[in-house]
């Protein structure tokens, strides 16, 4: 235990749980196994999925809400305008567009297309 514990620069207070796990495997790189979590992998991109769908519904419902509205009609085109509408409502279309950035930065990393 000495030993290990020079060769490592490992307390005496970390000779156990994951502080000597953690040297073990940076000292030698076969006993660096790692589980994958396949399966909730897996179903973390099924909810991502899942989510991604209910906002690009939401997101489809807004288009067509403010493509009928005389101050929002040009959204559709303008990214400008979405981006800094004003008044009740304005930028809410906009608000979901960063939302689902961020859902679909969260799926695409994990699935890339």
């Amino acid at each position: 235990m000495q030993q290990y514990a020079a060769e490592t620069n490992v307390t005496d207070k970390e000779h156990d749980g994951y502080a000597r796990t953690a040297n073990l495997m940076a000292k030698y790189d076969e006993f660096a196994i790692f589980r994958r979590f396949k399966r909730l992998n897996r179903q973390n991109l099924l909810y991502l999925q899942a989510q991604i769908i209910y906002q690009e519904e939401e997101i489809d419902r807004l288009v067509s809400r403010d493509a009928a509205h005389p101050d929002r009609g040009r959204y559709a085109s303008d990214w400008w305008a979405l981006s800094h509408g004003k008044g009740r409502g304005g930028k809410e279309q906009w608000n979901k567009v960063k939302a689902l950035r961020g859902t679909l930065e969260k799926y695409s990393d994990r699935n890339p297309p």
